[in-house]
């Protein structure tokens, strides 16, 4: 039970942010095409909705770890 648990938590943290990042890249390569100049603040939105996952796997191993 807890594997299931421990594949759900990543699973649905992982696939929630692939999500995020899809709509979050598509518009992100709009702004960066009208104005290069934002293109560090576009990578640091990006960044924060990768750490989506991450926190998927951190949750993933104390769910194993206990």
């Amino acid at each position: 039970l807890k594997i299931l648990g421990a594949g759900l938590a990543f699973g649905l943290a992982a696939f929630g942010a692939g999500i995020g990042l899809g709509q979050v890249g598509a518009a992100g390569l709009a702004v960066i095409s009208e104005n290069p100049a934002l293109q560090s603040k576009v990578f640091i939105f990006v960044g924060m909705v990768e750490s989506i996952a991450i926190y998927g796997i951190v949750m993933m191993f104390i769910i194993l770890g206990q």
